[in-house]
């Protein structure tokens, strides 16, 4: 609901605040006070373009800010993405006179389009081309469907259209890929063959690397083992040779000296270290070779590989895997035409299911449109609308149209009197006409939806009386569930409000300025009166404006 409204410096308002109640909001005051302003400040801060010639005259720019309490959860996960704090949002929006317009979203600047769709979710006026219901015909489609319960059958519908597209979407890409199909199979057969002739194994790369730098560099490993043998085995003055002769001498020292006894298994320990050493450098020496052709097969080997790993993966693994997903996919092409056969199969089966339950849900449309009819057709005649008639319009679309809606469109037309011929509720001239046929259409309805702000514009003009009433108890009734907001001429009207607010303007200095006042007992049955008969208020008109108001009160 709509808490709070500040108009700083718009039009002839120059700092205005209201707090808003539940329920029954009435506006009432002279021609001229300033009502349509406050009307166009609630239409600016829920995302109306706004004119810089709004701003008041000698002001920089207009402030508009609202506090709205957002009774709904489902309205925050609808949009996740504005900046929420809590169940409380603060909007502000300034209307420069020159440049670009700032909104503020808690605080946050934000785009107009955050404005609009908070607008739509939470805010409804009815007045002429104000109304998105009157602009997007699926509106009234949602209405008829909620008036006659088949929500649960438009449901069905729509999950069988979902379906349908699901399997369409999916049999229409199997049918690009087959026209790619013989194209993809040669070049996976390729792919496959390719790798499998290569006879890959893990590791491979790794020893053929090793084996090619021994043969590139054969001659230099010669020497060198050639040289550490010398000097470890077989040398005339070798390690092995040197230690034999050192164990001896200490053998014979130690008959002297038991000191010398402790190294003798050092030195044993040494001298099979050194055979050791000796052995693995002549099998070394032994495996080395100088061979070119074993070097070029190597070589074209290694290339391979290469080849291999630029084509299909960074390693002989990934080439491996790459291979093994080839085949996956040839198995899938392969097939897929039994798939496809049964997609077709399947979609055949979901399009006589899905025009089975369009069918259903159009025959119930077409028979709820005409109690639809009816029933607004009476609260019309409530409405001093008593000559009009109501027109719910149902067609068939063409099957490029049909979707999860169904297979029909709806509009609301009217002939507001006899003689006319029927046209789209949006094309009535009349504000105050199609304010009143709105408020039919809501008091008939059967919509779930949350709490709203409703404002109706013009509801009054040109009724009175019987009529007057009429439209007052309707306001009631939908106030009962949703905040509405009202501007009136009508005493009959603003005595069934709960929260009377009164618009009057001064004049200080030559210049224009709209006052507000929240009424009491007192100054809301002055202004019924003042309403009643006009600026000459008596004391009869005083007592029947408090016996208005007390039967209103009782009967409320």
């Amino acid at each position: 609901m709509l808490r709070y409204l500040k108009i700083k410096n718009l039009a002839i308002i120059e700092d205005l605040e209201i707090e808003f109640e539940k329920g029954f909001n009435i506006f009432t005051g002279e021609t001229g006070a300033g009502k349509s302003i406050i009307m166009d400040g609630i239409r600016l801060i829920f995302g109306e373009r706004a004119d810089p010639d709004m701003v008041r005259t000698g002001e920089k720019k207009a402030e508009i800010v609202a506090v709205i309490e957002i009774e709904d959860e489902s309205v925050k996960n609808e949009f996740p993405s504005f900046p929420w704090e809590n169940n409380e949002v603060i909007l502000r929006r300034e209307i420069p006179v020159s440049g670009k317009g700032r909104i503020y979203f808690n605080g946050i600047p934000v785009p107009l389009s955050v404005l609009k769709s908070l607008g739509e979710k939470l805010f409804d006026i009815f007045g002429q081309n104000d109304h998105i219901f009157l602009l997007d015909t699926s509106y009234q489609l949602d209405y008829l469907d909620s008036f006659g319960n088949l929500i649960p059958l438009k449901e069905e519908v729509e999950r069988a259209w979902r379906k349908l597209q699901a399997l369409k979407n999916e049999k229409e890409d199997m049918e690009k890929r087959g026209r790619e199909r013989t194209q993809r199979l040669d070049f996976l057969d390729y792919q496959i063959k390719e790798i499998e002739n290569a006879n890959l194994k893990i590791g491979e790369d790794e020893e053929l690397e090793k084996e090619r730098s021994k043969l590139l560099n054969a001659e230099k490993l010669f020497s060198e083992t050639e040289s550490a043998l010398e000097i470890c085995y077989s040398g005339e003055n070798s390690m092995n040779s040197l230690l034999k002769t050192l164990k001896k001498k200490l053998a014979e020292l130690s008959n002297f000296e038991s000191k010398f006894s402790g190294y003798l298994r050092s030195i044993e320990e040494l001298s099979l270290t050194t055979e050791e050493l000796g052995r693995l450098l002549s099998e070394f020496k032994d495996e080395i070779e100088v061979n070119p052709q074993k070097l070029e097969k190597i070589e074209e080997r290694i290339n391979t590989i290469e080849k291999l790993k630029k084509k299909w993966g960074a390693t002989i693994q990934d080439i491996l895997d790459s291979m093994e997903s080839a085949k996956r996919e040839r198995e899938s092409i392969l097939t897929s035409e039994e798939r496809f056969e049964t997609l077709r199969k399947e979609i055949e089966e979901l399009e006589k299911e899905y025009m089975r339950l369009a069918e259903e849900l159009s025959i119930k449309r077409s028979e709820e449109g005409k109690v639809v009819e009816k029933e607004i057709e009476k609260e019309l005649a409530q409405l001093g609308m008593e000559k009009a008639r109501f027109f719910v319009k149902i067609e068939r679309v063409s099957q490029e149209r049909m979707g999860p809606e169904g297979i029909d469109s709806c509009e609301f037309y009217i002939s507001p009197n006899p003689g006319e011929e029927p046209r789209p509720m949006r094309k009535i001239a009349s504000g105050g006409e199609l304010s009143r046929i709105m408020l039919a259409i809501k008091s008939v309805g059967k919509e779930k939806e949350s709490s709203k702000i409703l404002i109706f514009d013009e509801i009054d003009s040109g009724i009175g009386g019987m009529v007057a009433e009429s439209v007052g108890e309707r306001l009631k009734k939908l106030a009962k569930k949703h905040q509405v907001i009202c501007i009136t001429h009508l005493p009959q009207i603003a005595s069934f409000a709960e929260n009377h607010y009164k618009i009057y303007k001064v004049i200080e200095k030559g210049r224009t300025f709209t006052k507000l006042e929240e009424l009491g007992w007192e100054t809301r049955v002055r202004e019924i009166a003042r309403m009643m008969v006009g600026g000459n208020i008596t004391e009869i008109s005083i007592k029947n404006a408090e016996e208005i108001l007390k039967r209103k009160l009782e009967k409320n």
